[in-house]
């Protein structure tokens, strides 16, 4: 069960009996169940990737990238970044560039869901970006599907961001692999060149600091 209003893996309870269900039911408010609650398969042992693309004028970056995540202070699970490849073009660089039958799957599921977006809604984003969950191997294959949605700025998209600069400064550079980090608690390292994008706290105090850097940069051979 999940708020449908939190962000960064954050305010979820994995329910697995019905007295479960019914102590979780009695701490949700009435105002919070007129706004809905999201309920999800939890699957276990699962990886998220960040799928999408952003433009910014005529330059269009497609990536495929991993989520990390951590514990706050609080000990809770939270999103903590991600590092992704992103590429110059649209979907079908990013295929190109792309080896492994998972990883190609999650890139085509994110895919069709946009172009989905796209027939139905009509939608005109300059960042589009889908959560791809990663189960383990069953019997009938790797679970594969796309978790959620962002049309709009996201978590990653300093690293977006820092990597679509640099595909738009040099025509021979063809990808970039970019990482955005969130820690919590003691303050991170960070490298003269590094976009760091907030030092302070979170909104509940506690010491947040979040920044992005280009790790690789791949040029024409």
């Amino acid at each position: 069960m999940q708020n449908p209003y939190a962000s960064g893996g954050k305010d979820q309870t994995v329910i697995e009996t019905v007295r479960a269900l019914d102590g979780f039911l009695e701490t949700v408010s009435d105002r919070e169940i007129a706004n809905g609650l999201v309920v999800e398969e939890d699957v276990e042992n699962s990886t998220t990737y960040s799928v999408g693309q952003v433009q910014i004028e005529d330059h269009i970056g497609s990536y495929l990238g991993r989520q990390y995540t951590s514990h706050d202070e609080d000990g809770s699970k939270v999103y903590a970044g991600s590092r992704l490849r992103v590429v110059r073009g649209g979907w079908d660089a990013l295929l190109h560039q792309v080896q492994s039958p998972v990883a190609r799957r999650i890139v085509e599921n994110a895919r069709r869901y946009d172009e989905a977006a796209l027939q139905h809604l009509g939608l005109v984003a300059s960042r589009r970006n889908y959560d791809v969950l990663v189960g383990p191997i069953t019997e009938n294959g790797v679970r594969c599907g796309v978790l959620e949605q962002s049309w709009r700025v996201g978590g990653a998209s300093p690293a977006e961001v820092l990597a679509l600069e640099k595909l738009a400064q040099d025509e021979t550079v063809t990808a970039v692999q970019a990482v955005l980090r969130e820690s919590y608690g003691q303050p991170s390292t960070f490298n003269e060149d590094d976009f760091v994008v907030y030092v302070g706290d979170d909104d509940f105090g506690r010491p947040l600091h979040k920044y992005a850097r280009i790790e690789k940069i791949y040029h024409d051979p």
